[in-house]
């Protein structure tokens, strides 16, 4: 199987919070929009793939706990601490941890997703 594009498809609840959240807050470029009558997508950039966030999933707030959402959305980034400034110009203010492995900040998206921004490691990176 040759897999060609990969993608994360995200229900939510706080449907229009989350978009603002992952398009504004994150800086994921739109890619399209679909508002039908019972249902709405929008779909972003997020690196070689996509997120698509979609109406109909449930929210818990403050953060899902792993029994509520097994997954948890990682984000790598070039630079850890101007990803963490430019988050906090939206009142978020991230404290990054530092393991071992990497550096990680953490936080929920307005549906109690988790999200994690992590310093970029070449140990990730996929060859051809």
């Amino acid at each position: 199987m040759e897999i060609v594009q990969n993608g994360i498809v995200l229900k939510t609840e706080n449907y229009a919070a989350c978009c603002k959240f992952y398009n504004e807050v994150l800086g994921l470029p739109v890619i399209f929009v679909e508002d039908h009558e019972t249902w709405s997508i929008t779909c972003s950039a997020i690196g070689e793939g996509y997120l698509m966030v979609e109406t109909g999933g449930i929210a818990a707030l403050p953060e899902k706990t792993f029994a509520q959402s097994s997954m948890k959305i990682r984000l790598n980034v070039r630079d850890l601490e101007q990803a963490v400034s430019e988050v906090a110009k939206f009142g978020l203010n991230l404290e990054i941890q530092r393991f071992e492995w990497g550096e990680v900040a953490e936080l929920p998206d307005p549906d109690g997703n988790r999200i994690a921004l992590r310093q970029h490691s070449s140990v990730y990176s996929i060859t051809s």
